[in-house]
């Protein structure tokens, strides 16, 4: 081989490094930056048990795929016929199972026993991060195994309900458990891609268009098949019913990356409903427009305290004002209750028509 062919060789290795594994180290450190850490629920929003009048509740350990250790519960109220077993898949970025209580206590206190748990590297749960996108949905599969296994929940037919990273849980898992006989995805996206792609553009812009098939490769090698599925090919493989909820002016999930490609396919099949609102953003989607408006004053009163200090606010501080000026009655009835009873009422029929 000739001084020429060498250089050659040199240069065309150089432009390979510089085109393909840089940029893919340097996207893979970015995948971590934004989903390679844990998430614990702030202290000064924490539910408690005794916020809802009735609510029982056990603990249950359970297994992910790594042998990490999840923590979850069984939520129920006595002195009712159980219809099924609902599965709570939680959101990104705010915590737990513990953000969604109200959630958790409208359904339990109507006829199923709830299993809600903390995903990997969230508040109880073993993990020092999330993982992945993928993760939630790997971590639902397990969730699933372990409630249709155990005879504390009787063997009751399975229905799901997830917000955000939930949302796209819900749907996803359906590739591996399309037994499922309901599903309701609040404000979630159709594939782990999408979310990377959403993230990218936010934070940015046009150089997304690059870093993102980077980081779907990375995603690949760790988690297989897992990073290709999506809500499309879930709905393909499963008989459940389906319930899509979404706000149209969601900017953390917004709805061309879910809603509107579920609603484009599926509008006229009967199997599916669609809602969507035009006010609520993203945490807001399931609330009522009066707890909306509380919730949103309360936040601003926070924030107007805050400012009003001569120092950085400390948790314990934050604790002290919440606990001051939180209605909890308010704050634990914060669901809309004609969507509830809609997604009740979608759950009591697909449980009666299979």
């Amino acid at each position: 081989m000739n001084k020429k062919t060498k250089k050659i060789i040199m240069i065309m290795l150089t432009v390979l490094l510089f085109l393909t594994i840089i940029p893919f180290v340097l996207c893979s450190i970015i995948y971590e930056v934004y989903f390679g850490k844990g998430y614990d629920t702030r202290e000064e929003w924490r539910y408690e048990i005794t916020d809802f009048a009735g609510l029982k509740q056990e603990r249950y350990p359970f297994t992910s795929d790594d042998g990490q250790m999840l923590i979850g519960y069984k939520f129920y109220k006595e002195h009712q016929d159980i219809k099924g077993t609902l599965v709570f898949a939680h959101g990104l970025g705010c915590g737990g199972y513990n953000t969604y209580m109200d959630l958790i206590n409208y359904f339990a206190g109507n006829g199923f026993f709830v299993f809600a748990y903390d995903a990997t590297g969230h508040d109880e749960s073993e993990g020092d991060s999330v993982h992945g996108i993928p993760q939630g949905v790997i971590d639902l599969l397990y969730a699933i195994d372990f409630v249709e296994e155990n005879e504390d929940f009787q063997h009751l037919p399975v229905v799901l309900l997830g917000h955000s990273w939930g949302g796209y849980a819900v749907c996803n898992v359906l590739n591996e458990h399309p037994e499922v006989k309901a599903v309701v995805s609040m404000a979630g996206f159709n594939t782990s891609a999408d979310l990377i792609k959403i993230e990218c553009e936010r934070h940015a812009g046009k150089i997304a268009d690059i870093a993102v098939p980077y980081m779907k490769l990375y995603e690949k090698l760790r988690f297989g098949k897992y990073a290709s599925d999506s809500a499309l090919t879930g709905f393909e493989k499963s008989e459940a019913c389906v319930m899509i909820v979404q706000s149209s002016d969601d900017t953390i999930v917004p709805p061309e990356y879910g809603y509107d490609i579920y609603y484009e396919r599926y509008k006229d099949d009967d199997r599916f409903i669609f809602r969507e609102y035009h006010n609520r953003a993203h945490k807001y989607v399931y609330s009522s427009e009066a707890s909306m408006e509380y919730m949103k004053d309360i936040h601003s009163k926070l924030n107007e305290y805050e400012k009003s200090l001569d120092h950085k606010i400390s948790t314990e501080e934050k604790v002290s004002w919440v606990n001051a000026n939180l209605d909890r009655a308010k704050y634990a009835g914060k669901p809309d209750d004609e969507l509830m009873g809609e997604i009740l009422e979608l759950y009591e029929k697909a449980i009666a028509g299979n």
